[in-house]
This record gives C-alpha cells, structure tokens and sequence, in this order.
C-alpha cells in the first residue's frame, strides 16, 4: 500500500507563515536600528572633521590677517622714519655735489679707469661700419633735397621698420583704416602712436579728447580730404605743446570705392614762431630758457649763476663753425646727466676735452656740451639738426633714465592687470614684490623698441645724411650693498619724489629696468651699426658716486669721464689711422 504524504493543513501553514514573518520583522528592524546608527555615526564624524577643518582655515586666516596687519605696520613706520630721514640725508648727498673735491680723492685709484686688455677690439667686435667711410654719406652732405627724399622714399620703401624711421625722422604718424573705420595700421612718430593707440583699439575707458574726436569723426564720413589743426600738450612731464597738421583723406580703386581712410599727421610745431610754441608765457631775461625743456637763449650769462651758454645756446664755450680743419669734434647729447657740472668747466664732456687732449698730446679735440635738462629722445630727435649744424664727426648719447622714468612709467602702471592694481595697494607687497606690479621683460622691450630706440635709429639716419658716426653708451646707475639700507630708502623715495615712480616702481625695480634697457640698447647697436661704449658695464660705485639715482658727485663724473674717454681716445686714433689709409 502506497506511504500518503502529510501536508500540513492550511490552518497550520498559516501559523507558520505569521511566525516567520514575525521573525523577519524584528531582524529587519534590527538591522535598520544598526544601519541608522552607523550612519549618524559617519555624518557625526564628517561634521566634526568639517568643523575641525573650518575652525583651522580661520585660525589660520586669523594669523594671515595678523601677519599682514604686521608687515603693512612695520612697513608704514619704516616708510615714516625713512621720511624723516630723507631731508638729512639729502643735505649729506647735496654737499658732496658742491662741495670742493679733493685732488687726492679725484685721482684715486677707485676713480682711474683704462681700457682693459678684453675690450682692446670693441670696434672691430661691434662690426660698425664708419659713417665717413661710406661714400654715399660723403655725397649727401652737397645733395639736394630732393635727392635726399628720393633717397629716403626709397630707404623706406624696405621694410615697414623703416618707413617707421622716416616718418619718426619727418615728426609724421600715418594711420590707416578700413572703410568700416577699424585700423589697419600706424606708422611713425612714436609719442602720438602711443597716446593714440589705447583709444583706437578700445584699451582704455577714457574718453578721446573733442579735437581728436572730431578728426575720427571725420574718418566715418570720408568722402573727400579734410584738413585739420591741432594742439596736443604731452601727457607725461615735461608737458611740450605740439602742432599738428592733420589730413583725412580716402583712397579709392578703380571703381571710385573706397577701400582706405589715410589719416596724415605732420608736427609743425618747429615751424611756428616761438610764442606759439609754449602753452605758457614765454620766461624773462633772468631765465636761461628760451622754450622751457627744450632750447637755451644763445650766449645768456647773469652773474653769480652757474649756467652760462654759448653762440648755440649750448652750456659750453663757442662752437666755430665752418669746424678748422683737422680737428676732431664729439657732440655730448643727453639730458641733465650730460649737462650737469658745478660750472662749465666741470662738466663730463669739458673734462673729457682736457684729458683727451692731454692723453693724443693735440689740441686739435674739440668736445661740445650739448646736454640740457629734461631733454628726453623725442626732444633730441626733434633737435637732430642743431646738433649736426656743429659739425661734429661724432655724436655721443648718454639717454636713458628721463624716457624710461618721465615718458614710460605711466603708461607702464597704466597696463597692470586688476589684481595687480589691487594688491600693490599694499605697502609691503609694492616693496617687495614691485616688479610683479609692471607688464613681463617682453612687453616692455617691444615698448622700448617702438619708442626710445625709433627715436634714436631716426637720429641715426639723420647723422648718416651728414656722414657722422654716432655712439651710445649704457646708463650707469648706483650700486648698493645689502647692508645700505640707508642709502637704498633714500633712493626709494627720491624715486617716488623726483622720478615718477609715484611710490608704484622702487630704486630695485629701476636698477631692473635699466639692465634690461643697457642689454637692449647693446643689441640695437650691433644691429644698426651704431658704437657702443659699456659705461655702466664698468661702473661700481654707490652713494658718494651719484648724488640721487642718475646724477652724480665730481667723484661720479670723474670716474665717468675715465670710462667714456678711454674708449673715446681708443677711436679716436683709429679714425685717424683710418683717415690716413
């Protein structure tokens, strides 16, 4: 008989279930009691790590603050006692410019200087081709005008640097746009390019001046030339007053379109009468000037007073012109560093004359003083032709500091970046970190190239015309030790005080900057074939050299004047080997 199979009943199958299903219900609910408190647990956790980290970031933003608070405090009560101390310390540099030297001091050994066995061939290292030696230069001191602006069209048509340098040259700046009135290019006389530049561009928010404004206005609407008049006063010190002659004219195709807007801008300033040539009134007989920053009165002499000037209104003795024959004649271009001496005599260029003529055992040397105070490259460029109305065989250019500080600073400062703006707001940070507030090395050498460095390279065509040669020597600034901390706070606020820095560029920022401009200045000269003299190369010297960051003591032009003239002396006798060839 087949075994039955018991099956629970219903009822018992029922029982079973409801048993179960209580089982899982209080293990269910004890794993989710577990799992709730491991959670609370991991967020308990994770809130007090949030807390501990929080608390730390402020503490740690407290100290930041309070370190801050510190450094701006030891920095403001440095900034102050080196105030109180700068009127002492200035009288301390002021009678080391007047006072009297002793001999002993002038021609100690700290202040000799012979040209060093390494530099023997500087000239024939540099390649530079002698102005004199080319024939082309020797013709065009008898051309006519015309064959010289043949010569420079053609000159020009080269390369767009060179069409640069003519317009520089002629005091011209070109503009071109597009019949949607965008520019397309500029070309020429650089201080106008550069103020004009940012409003044509959209780089600033001020606004274009009504007379500018009217000339552009003008471009939208250019159906035929248009001819305008206007005065320009220089925005960065010293503030000249300029003339333009400005033409808008379209240039058309085939089909009478228009596919170019030239805007022609021709400074006539030089041109014009001399009351027209100042913004203000012309200075009295007791004045040396004859247009403020720019040109002496001829032969002006007052008792008492320390400048005299000459039949060209140069701070030196007479300047015969037609030039005897057989001497030799260096013109010194430069602002006040060229200029400065506790009398004529004193001068660089004066005490070079004597020791060179000393030195080639010939008076048949003649230096003349051409220097004059706040003259800048734009000025000098403007002046090119008095210059070679001397008849010089060299000109010598000691440039540099009155561009980089009075003509470039500003619009340096004006490219910083927000946060640049922001943070040098800082005492301490524009201390010490104040090179960071200024545009990269780069932007600031293409500046320098499209400014400073046109002005000169149109000199320099200018001198070649003539069949003159023409030197630039480095800028020499002083050199510091790490303990001068008295010397360097005087520096810092003759920088803010004299020199533009405006409290924005300290003395080791400029020290910076000038390096960066001697390498350039360098390079320009091995490029254009220009002489380059490495004064500030071989100039080691700090306070009793310079009485403020450029200007120096008679122990500063001494030591100078040994560096310039041993190399002066050195091409002197290769020019005359040459001459005699």
């Amino acid at each position: 008989m087949k075994r039955r199979r018991w099956r629970p009943s219903g009822r018992w199958r029922r029982l079973v279930r409801r048993l179960n299903s209580s089982r899982c219900a209080t293990r269910g609910h004890r794993f989710r009691r577990k799992s709730s408190r491991r959670r609370r647990n991991v967020w308990s956790s994770r809130l007090k790590r949030a807390i501990r980290s929080i608390y730390r970031i402020g503490v740690l933003l407290l100290w930041v603050v309070l370190a801050a608070t510190g450094l701006e405090t030891c920095e403001t009560v440095r900034a102050f006692v080196a105030e109180r101390a700068y009127k002492d310390y200035f009288e301390s540099q002021n009678s080391k410019v007047y006072g009297m030297v002793a001999a002993e001091d002038l021609e100690s050994a700290r202040n000799q200087f012979s040209l060093p066995e390494a530099d023997r061939d500087w000239l024939s290292e540099q390649e530079y081709v002698p102005a004199r030696a080319n024939e082309k230069a020797k013709r065009s001191l008898v051309q006519p005008q015309e064959a010289l602006q043949r010569e420079r069209q053609a000159f020009a048509a080269q390369s767009i640097e060179n069409r640069n340098v003519i317009a520089t040259l002629e005091g011209r700046l070109v503009l071109t746009f597009s019949p949607s009135v965008e520019l397309e290019s500029s070309c020429g006389e650089p201080m106008l390019q550069q103020y004009l530049l940012p409003f044509l561009e959209d780089k600033t928010d001020k606004l274009l001046p009504p007379e500018w404004q009217e000339i552009f206005n003008a471009v939208q609407h250019a159906d035929t030339p248009r001819a305008f008049r206007v005065q320009h006063i220089e925005q960065e010190w010293p503030c000249l007053l300029h003339h333009y002659d400005v033409t808008v004219a379209p240039q058309r195709d085939a089909d009478g379109q228009v596919t170019q807007v030239e805007v022609n801008i021709l400074d006539i300033t030089d041109t014009l009468p001399l009351e027209e040539r100042d913004h203000q009134p012309l200075p009295g007989d007791s004045s040396p000037w004859k247009l403020p920053a720019f040109s002496y009165k001829e032969n002006w002499y007052v008792e008492g007073e320390m400048l005299s000037t000459n039949n060209f209104g140069f701070r030196d003795d007479d300047v015969v012109v037609p030039k005897p024959p057989g001497v030799f004649r260096i013109a010194c271009v430069g602002g006040s560093t060229t200029e400065e001496g506790n009398s004529n005599d004193a001068t660089y260029p004066n005490i070079m004359e004597r020791k060179l003529r000393e030195q080639l055992g010939t008076d048949a040397i003649d230096v003349v003083n051409c220097g004059l105070c706040a003259m800048t490259t734009y000025s000098e460029r403007r002046r090119v032709y008095d210059y070679l109305d001397l008849e010089p065989d060299l000109l010598l250019f000691y440039v540099g500091v009155n561009d980089m500080c009075h003509k470039h600073f500003g619009p340096w400062l004006a490219r910083a970046e927000n946060w640049q703006k922001l943070l040098r707001r800082s005492r301490f940070l524009a201390r010490w970190l104040n090179r960071r507030f200024l545009p990269p090395d780069e932007e600031l050498a293409d500046y320098i190239r499209a400014t400073t460095f046109r002005n000169l390279k149109a000199i320099r065509y200018a001198a070649r015309e003539r069949g003159v040669d023409m030197a630039l020597c480095s800028f020499a600034c002083p050199k510091l030790g790490c303990l001068d901390f008295r010397a360097r706070n005087y520096y810092d606020l003759n920088m803010r005080e004299v020199w533009q820095g405006q409290g924005l560029i300290n003395f080791r920022t400029y020290c910076n900057l000038m390096d960066l401009y001697n390498g350039l200045l360098k390079q320009l000269c091995e490029d254009e074939g220009m002489i380059y003299v490495p004064v500030a190369e071989h100039f080691h010297a700090g306070p009793d050299h310079f009485f403020d960051i450029c200007h120096m003591t008679p122990l500063g032009l001494e030591l100078k004047t040994n560096i310039i003239g041993a190399y002066m002396a050195d091409y002197i006798l290769r020019a005359r080997q040459k001459a005699t060839q």
